[in-house]
């Protein structure tokens, strides 16, 4: 009956921490968590160092080269995984469905993108990355899934697509606030530069 007790602990205690008897469920969180960080890491250097004028920089020679710096890197981890699937078979069809679906998912998708984070900000393109989830919602009432009309789905997706027009609203008056900052600064500097003309021309009338 003790051990019985212990073990019941033991398993409310893994439940409590989120860990299985293997420790994938932390590492898991853990995962999640860095990748998040090198994702946000990533979006605001976009951000950042990419201009807005794509003519003085080319996106797609951009995202060619990080395509070409993660071949370099990762492709170790790809022989690696491709000797251990010796036995896997691939047929053309699959292999035309996973050229597609790098084209259309993984190229145009990152193109569209980084040219979001570029004309926005990181922020306003990364939340709306989660509008992926209303879409997904309204899909699957399309296909005639009727289990996902629920309160819980409705009321996550209507979460989604708010926290995405509030995100965008702030973006906006952020920017206002800016340009009109500048636009004061501009104007402070212009009459200064008026002031400093007329003292001239006063001191050489005089």
């Amino acid at each position: 009956g003790l051990h019985d007790a212990e073990d019941g602990g033991d398993s409310s205690n893994r439940r409590y921490l989120l860990v299985d008897e293997n420790g994938n469920l932390l590492w898991g969180d853990i995962l999640s968590v860095v990748s998040a960080a090198f994702y946000g890491i990533y979006a605001v250097m976009v951000r950042v160092l990419c201009p807005r004028d794509e003519s003085l920089m080319s996106m797609q020679l951009f995202l060619g080269y990080v395509g070409l710096w993660n071949m370099t890197v990762l492709s170790p981890v790809v022989i690696w995984q491709v000797g251990i699937a010796r036995n896997a078979t691939l047929s053309a069809f699959i292999l035309g469905c996973l050229v597609l679906k790098g084209l259309f998912d993984n190229v145009l998708s990152d193109y569209l993108w980084a040219r979001a984070v570029v004309l926005t900000s990181a922020t306003v393109a990364t939340v709306g990355l989660g509008l992926t989830i209303p879409l997904a919602f309204v899909s699957d009432i399309f296909m005639g899934r009727e289990d996902v009309l629920n309160f819980d789905s409705v009321a996550g997706a209507l979460a989604v697509l708010t926290g995405f027009v509030l995100v965008n609203i702030g973006q906006q008056q952020e920017e206002e606030e800016t340009n009109f900052q500048i636009h004061q600064h501009q104007h402070g500097e212009e009459t200064q530069t008026r002031t400093e003309a007329d003292d001239e021309m006063e001191g050489i009338e005089s």
